[in-house]
C-alpha cells in the first residue's frame, strides 16, 4: 500500500531486486539467495555453493540475473534455478546493467568493472579514478551512469566509463546507494539518514532527509 505498512520477510539479507510486483530476489550472508513469485508472501531458497557473502543482485528480465560479493560475480539465465561463477578479480558491492549485454560493477578500493557480453568476461574499466570503496551504481544507458561510495564520493560518466568526473555532494557521508531514472533525476542514500535528490544530473543535490537511520545497499524507484 505504497509504504503505509510494512511486513517482515526475514533477515540476513544484504540486497533485494524486484523484476516486477511479484517476481523478486534477495541475497545475503553465506551465499543466501531467495526468490519470490508472489510479491514476497513466500520465498524459495536458492543457495549458491561456496557460501560467499553476496552484497548485490540485479535482474535484466525474469531469467537473466547477476549477484556479486567477495571476489566473484555469479549469474543465472534460468531465473535462479542454476547459478554459475563469473570471476571479477575484486570484491563487488553493486551491479547495474544498462541492457542485457552491457553491465557495470563497482566495489572495493575504487574497483570499476564493465562487461559488454552479459558477464561472460568482466574487465577493469579505464584507470582507477578513486581509491575509495564504492557501494552504489546506476546506469541509465550503456554510456551514462553514476557510482557512489565512501566520503561523499559520486562519480559520473557519459562515455561508458572511459572517463569519470567527480560530483560534489557537499558532505562526507558514506553513500551506499544511487539510482537515476533519467539523465537529470536521481537519488543517493547512505549514512546518518542521508537521502539527496538531483534534477540536473548530479551537478547539485538537495537533501530530503537527515535523520539517524543508516540506509544500506539498494535504492530503486
Amino acid at each position: 500500500n505504497g509504504g503505509q505498512n510494512w511486513v517482515s520477510i526475514g533477515n540476513s539479507a544484504y540486497a533485494v531486486h524486484f523484476v516486477n510486483e511479484n517476481l523478486g530476489f534477495v541475497v545475503g550472508i553465506s551465499g543466501r539467495i531467495a526468490k519470490t513469485t508472489n510479491g514476497g508472501v513466500n520465498w524459495t531458497a536458492q543457495q549458491f555453493s561456496g557460501s560467499p557473502s553476496l552484497f548485490t543482485v540485479y535482474f535484466s528480465d525474469s531469467l537473466k540475473g547477476w549477484a556479486a560479493g567477495t571476489n566473484l560475480i555469479i549469474a543465472t539465465i534460468d531465473g535462479g534455478a542454476y547459478w554459475f561463477t563469473q570471476n571479477s578479480g575484486s570484491g563487488i558491492r553493486s551491479l547495474s546493467f544498462a541492457n542485457a549485454q552491457t553491465g557495470y560493477a563497482a566495489g572495493y578500493s575504487g574497483a570499476i568493472l564493465a562487461t559488454t557480453n552479459a558477464g561472460l568476461t568482466w574487465n577493469f574499466r579505464s584507470s582507477k579514478v578513486t581509491s575509495e570503496y564504492l557501494y552504489g551504481i546506476s546506469f541509465i544507458n550503456p554510456l551514462t551512469g553514476w557510482i557512489a561510495g565512501n566520503n561523499g564520493t559520486i562519480l559520473k560518466t557519459t562515455n561508458g566509463g572511459v572517463n569519470y568526473i567527480s560530483q560534489s555532494l557537499g558532505m562526507t557521508n558514506y553513500v551506499e546507494a544511487v539510482h537515476f531514472i533519467n539523465e537529470s533525476t536521481g537519488w543517493v542514500a547512505g549514512s546518518s539518514g542521508l537521502i539527496a535528490k538531483t534534477t540536473n544530473g548530479g551537478t547539485n543535490w538537495g537533501f530530503q532527509n537527515m535523520g539517524s537511520a543508516y540506509i544500506f545497499s539498494s535504492l530503486y524507484f
